[in-house]
């Protein structure tokens, strides 16, 4: 099997007899400042574990491809996405209080669930570039804020499971609201 990597047509005798995962511990180890961001096999766009699956199983292939992204072009991508994305989703939330406290249930019960996914979303993302940063303060800064919005979280779950839409309002105003913030300001302080 030919893999290219970045377009570029790695010696074969490197990758000769490989499984698959092999091969993706070796292009990890070829090129430790950079992440695979997309795979292609015989041309189709597969996910990371299903190509070390096909190829671990035994299955042939004849044209691997791999595009790899530098960790810190990447990571600046993210923080630019989040600090575009965290403005709406703080809004989306105001919108959603408003409704629960005018008693436009339905359309705020479906906002919920919007914002709920765009939560989700952020501290995914956050967390993994978090992850990635060597200052140890702003890791544990991070984590504390995490811990204490997941409270609130819970908080507004259980409200949400009682429709209790004053008090579900009370927690996204009062308490994620203020976290989020505090998450824009930590890009902020990253993308620095």
């Amino acid at each position: 099997m030919d893999i290219y990597v970045n377009e570029e047509k790695q010696p074969s005798a490197e990758f000769s007899g490989l499984t698959g995962s092999e091969i993706v511990a070796k292009i990890r180890k070829e090129w430790p400042e950079e992440i695979i961001e997309e795979i292609r096999l015989d041309g189709e766009e597969i996910s990371l574990v299903l190509f070390q699956d096909k190829l671990d199983s035994g299955e042939k292939a004849e044209k691997a491809e791999f595009v790899l992204k530098d960790t810190s072009e990447l990571v600046s991508e993210t923080l630019t996405a989040a600090s575009d994305y965290l403005p709406r989703l703080m809004s989306g939330i105001e919108e959603m209080a408003f409704m629960f406290r005018n008693q436009e249930i339905e359309p705020g019960r479906e906002l919920y669930l919007e914002v709920l996914e765009g939560i989700e979303w952020t501290l995914e993302t956050l967390t993994r570039i978090v992850s990635l940063q060597d200052d140890k303060s702003l890791k544990q800064e991070f984590h504390v804020e995490l811990k204490e919005q997941q409270k609130a979280l819970n908080r507004a779950l259980e409200a949400f499971q009682n429709e209790d839409y004053q008090y579900l309002a009370d927690v996204f105003e009062l308490e994620i609201l203020d976290y989020l913030e505090r998450f824009n300001r930590i890009v902020e302080e990253m993308q620095q």
